[in-house]
This record gives C-alpha cells, sequence and structure tokens, in this order.
C-alpha cells in the first residue's frame, strides 16, 4: 500500500488518524489521477487496493457517497455508501490492463442527491508480479522457489537473509556476477515452504543508530502526594512550584518522561509508559496528584515539518461519535482499564522555558482575594437555553461569592465582550463560560477569541476558567495557539483552565459541572480532586464519555477554589 501522511483527521474511523488527500465533490464529478509507480512489471494475476472513508454523513440522504475506481479509463469496481464509514476496494485486474506508468483515478460523480460529498483517500497500492530486480540496492520478496535470482546491483559486495517466522538466517552460499544492469546475486531458496528474503548490497544497508541508554532514577522510592512527571527541558525550572506544594503539607516528587520510557517501553516513545508507571507509583508512593508538564501534539513525527514536538505525550481515544482521536490525558491517569482516571491530573501546555516561567508565575500567584465569579453564556441556539444551564451552575457557589453576569440572551455581544475581557483583565477569580465554541473562540459570535487572549497584559490575579462547551482544552493541534493556549500563556488570564479535547454534549457539560462545583464549594477539595470525583459520579451513568474522559485540566490539579 502507498501512505502518504499528509493530513491529519480526529474523526478518522481507522486507528490512524492520518491520511492522503480530501476529495470533495459539489453536484459533478471530480476526478483525482493518483500515480502507481509501477515497475518490471511481469504477466500475470494483480490486484489493486484502495482505502478511504466517507466524512459527510447528511440526515436526508441515505447513501451519501459515490465513488468510482479506475484504472487506464477502464472502471473497474464503484461503491455507494452512507456517512462516516471506512471504505476498502480490493479488485482483481482482468489481464493486461496493469501498464507501467499509468494512473489509478477516483472519481467522485456528484450524484448522490448530497448537496456534497466528501471522502478521505487513506492509501493505495497494487499487488503485482515483478522481476526480481533491485531497487535503490536493496530488495525484499516472499516467495518459495528452490533458487532465486536478484539482478541490478550496483556492487558486488551484496548480503542475503532469508526470514521465517520468528528467525533470520544469513545465507552463506550465493554467487554474483557482472550482468549488463550491474550485478546480479543467485542464490539457493527453500522451495518448501514460502519465506521472506531481504538483498541489499553492504552500501546500501540501512544501519541503526546507537545511543547510551538512560540510567534512570530511583522512580518508585520515597513519597509523593502530589507527582510531577516533566520532560527534562523544564524540570529544573519546577523548585518554587515544588516548594509551595510541600508548605500545603504535600510530599512532592519529579521524574523526567525519559526515565519512564527506559524503564517501562524498553526506551521507546510511548504514553503508555506512563500509565503503567502511575499505576507503580500510586501503590509505592501513595500518589494522589499528578502534574505533567510539556505540551503535546498529534504531530509527533513531524508529517506537517512545522518542527512538531512532544514534550509529554498523551493517548488519543474517542469522546463523541464523530470525535476518534480526541486527546485524552484522563486515561493516562486510568490505573484499573475502566475508563475513569484515578487520580488527579493536570498538565502545563508548555513547549518554552518562557511559557513555563509565566504559567508557573500565574499558579503561584493564583490565591482569590475575592469571591467574586463572572458567568457567560452563549445565546439560546433553539435547542439549548445556556443561560438557565450557567443559572444552574452558579447556584453551587457559597452564598457569599458575588456574581456578574454576561449572557448574549440578555446582553448585547459588545458589551458581553467588555465585561468579560474586563473580568479576564482585572483578576475576577472565577470565569465560567457555557456555549458554542471552537479551538480559537467562545460562541460562533467570537464573545471571547485568542487574539483577544493573547493581548491579555498583566493583572493583579489570574483567573481560574471553566470552559463548558467544545474544543476548549484541545491542547495538541501543532501549527498554531489554541484560545486555550493564550489564555495560560499570556502575563494576564488564567491560572489553569478546564475544558474538553473534543466535541461535547450540553447536558454532559452541565452534569459535569454542577458535580464538579459541589465537590469544590461544599467538600472543598482540590481543583483536580474535584474534578476526579465529578467524572467518577458521572461515569455511573451512560452517555458521558464526552466529558469522563474528554474533560482535561490544563493547569495544576493542587489549585483550590477557595
Amino acid at each position: 500500500m502507498r501512505p502518504s501522511e499528509r493530513r491529519y483527521s480526529f474523526s478518522s474511523p481507522t486507528q490512524d488518524p492520518w491520511y492522503a488527500e480530501a476529495i470533495l465533490a459539489y453536484t459533478s464529478p471530480v476526478r483525482r489521477d493518483l500515480p502507481l509507480h509501477l515497475d518490471h512489471l511481469l504477466a500475470g494475476p494483480a490486484q489493486l487496493h484502495v482505502e478511504l472513508w466517507g466524512v459527510t454523513d447528511l440526515p436526508d440522504v441515505t447513501l451519501d457517497h459515490h465513488v468510482e475506481v479506475s484504472l487506464n479509463g477502464v472502471v473497474v469496481d464503484e461503491r455507494l455508501f452512507a456517512g462516516l464509514s471506512y471504505q476498502r476496494f480490493d479488485v482483481n485486474l482482468p489481464a493486461g490492463l496493469l501498464r507501467e506508468g499509468e494512473n489509478l483515478t477516483l472519481t467522485l460523480p456528484g450524484d448522490t442527491g448530497a448537496p456534497f460529498d466528501l471522502v478521505h483517500l487513506d492509501r493505495y497500492g497494487v499487488t503485482y508480479r515483478r522481476q526480481t530486480q533491485a531497487r535503490d540496492d536493496r530488495l525484499t520478496l516472499q516467495t518459495r522457489a528452490p533458487r532465486l535470482t536478484v539482478s541490478g546491483l550496483s556492487s558486488p559486495q551484496v548480503v542475503v537473509y532469508a526470514e521465517s517466522g520468528r528467525t533470520l538466517r544469513y545465507l552463506t552460499q550465493q554467487d554474483v556476477a557482472s550482468s549488463d544492469t550491474g550485478y546480479t546475486v543467485r542464490f539457493a531458496a527453500n522451495a518448501r515452504q514460502e519465506q521472506r528474503y531481504w538483498i541489499s548490497t553492504i552500501e546500501a544497508l540501512l544501519s541503526p543508530g546507537l545511543a547510551p541508554s538512560r540510567q534512570p532514577d530511583d522512580l518508585l522510592g520515597g513519597r509523593a502526594d502530589y507527582l510531577v512527571i516533566s520532560h527534562a527541558s523544564f524540570s529544573d525550572r519546577l523548585g518554587p512550584l515544588l516548594a509551595a506544594r510541600q508548605a500545603q503539607g504535600l510530599s512532592t516528587k519529579v521524574v523526567e518522561v525519559e526515565d519512564l520510557y527506559a524503564q517501562y517501553t524498553g526506551g521507546v516513545f510511548d504514553p503508555q509508559a506512563i500509565q503503567r508507571y502511575l499505576v507503580d507509583a500510586a501503590e509505592s508512593l501513595g500518589v494522589r496528584m499528578v502534574l505533567l508538564v510539556g505540551g503535546d501534539t498529534y504531530d509527533y513525527l513531524d508529517y506537517l515539518g512545522v518542527g512538531s514536538m512532544s514534550f509529554v505525550p498523551t493517548f488519543y481515544a474517542t469522546t463523541h461519535p464523530v470525535v476518534r482521536h480526541a486527546p485524552a490525558d484522563s486515561l493516562l491517569a486510568d490505573l484499573d482499564g475502566d475508563g475513569v482516571q484515578d487520580l488527579a491530573l493536570g498538565r502545563f501546555p508548555v513547549r518554552t522555558l518562557e511559557e513555563l516561567d509565566t504559567l508557573l508565575a500565574k499558579t503561584l500567584a493564583f490565591t482569590p482575594s475575592s469571591r467574586s465569579a463572572l458567568f457567560a453564556a452563549d445565546a439560546h441556539d433553539g435547542r439549548v437555553s445556556f443561560s438557565a444551564a450557567s443559572d444552574e451552575i452558579a447556584q453551587h457557589l457559597p452564598a457569599d461569592w458575588s456574581i456578574e453576569r454576561a449572557y448574549l440572551d440578555e446582553t448585547e455581544l459588545p458589551k458581553a465582550r467588555t465585561q468579560l475581557i474586563g473580568a479576564l483583565q482585572t483578576g475576577t477569580p472565577l470565569i465560567s463560560y457555557i456555549g458554542h465554541s471552537g479551538p480559537m473562540s467562545w460562541s460562533f459570535d467570537n464573545l471571547l477569541t485568542a487574539s483577544d487572549a493573547r493581548a491579555l497584559t498583566h493583572t493583579i490575579q489570574p483567573n481560574l476558567i471553566f470552559a463548558w462547551g467544545c474544543w476548549n482544552g484541545y491542547h495538541s493541534v501543532p501549527q498554531y495557539n489554541t484560545l486555550s493556549h493564550e489564555l495560560l500563556l499570556s502575563p494576564g488570564g488564567a491560572a489553569a483552565l478546564l475544558g474538553a479535547s473534543g466535541l461535547t454534549e450540553a447536558s454532559s457539560d452541565r452534569a459535569l459541572a454542577n458535580a464538579l462545583f459541589t465537590a469544590a464549594f461544599d467538600r472543598g477539595l482540590t481543583l483536580g480532586e474535584a474534578i476526579l470525583e465529578a467524572k467518577r459520579q458521572l461515569a455511573t451513568e451512560a452517555g458521558n464519555q464526552d466529558v469522563v474522559v474528554g474533560m482535561t485540566l490544563l493547569g495544576d490539579p493542587a489549585i483550590r477554589l477557595q
């Protein structure tokens, strides 16, 4: 198969969110020609493979998608299908149709009756009989034959390996001769069973990179109520935060995530190392709260070429029928595999030392000097009264708290924006918003935007922000800073923000908010502990995956609301 990891889709119905390209047709045909790059073709059976998925899922259309697959101008398969669904085409090709240098064509006829048809092409390829000709001085093939001849090698220094099951065997008996195309190697093969063979010139052999393994610190020694898992770039700057938490009576410990890879995943970058360590740390160290220090990105292999780096990786999981690959920090702290976190957990989504210093300063400065809050709400959308939901949440604040409201049902947008930005700038301790939102803004009317947050300057004290809606905790996009990043990393704004990493339902947001505020104000729990208790409560009810798994704390779980 020919993958081309150029685009990312959080809604991919496969385990791999990366795909090659999008194909969009309205009500007229759209064609996409795709190269196959065949060479040294031999006559015989061949099979074409195409993997794609439908994206659009329109309620009034039975079959949203129509795809035709053509080779050299001949339609070899077509399919009508519905919704967000994966499709694989495996087409046996007629003899003589496959030729070197020709193209595969995908066509969306645009005739489904839908206003548009969008599919994502994942990968494609062709299986065919090919001459045993090396490419770039290497060839891998799988066959059952008494003897094999491989040509097209540029050097007589050739190695041959045979692979059978889990055994790799170096073949010493081989005959290398000069030919018109360079050099040819002949060797005895296994005619009794199919094996894989690896042929290469010595110069073309791939060599592993070697580096000394890390010698981890004592990861499980001592006691740590409060555990920090940090990237090595940031661990030296955490002293003031640890001192502050120790002053609260918490025992602390810092470990570097690279040591967890060395100890738990054989040195391989993998979020499972964090989860496996936390299982042991909870038992051995008595861990109750965990802070991750370092941002994440879904593009940790830098397919997009923007210099993307994952400092502390996370799992990606389904949080909504449409969102199949949402960053799910909560699952790092799921110690028993039931899908619900078992420890209070937060993250500093920082990428630079400057960002870390800013967020550390705001975290340490968050000591609410007033009992005041601003509650903002989106306009009624014909289905949900966000104002009523906000009032319901606000009822959980103690009676001596003063509450200001910025509701788009009651207040003109310019005035509501002024109220909200003023509360952010002057240090109102608690700010809550409920309504429609995206990674870069609150409400379709842009009640608050990333550029607004970026412009915030130093305040008397930072805020604690609860953003009830979609995408407010989405922290792994590599190309830009989201609204949540800007609120946390600007000189003014938030010390911590709670938001969802994907789509949410208003009913789930409201239920979590009610449970969380009850735990925080009635029982005096830290923010992280209140989130943990609220999620456990909601996990007993069906339909709350969007917030139980997807709701993410960007900030220190040891912060208190009062």
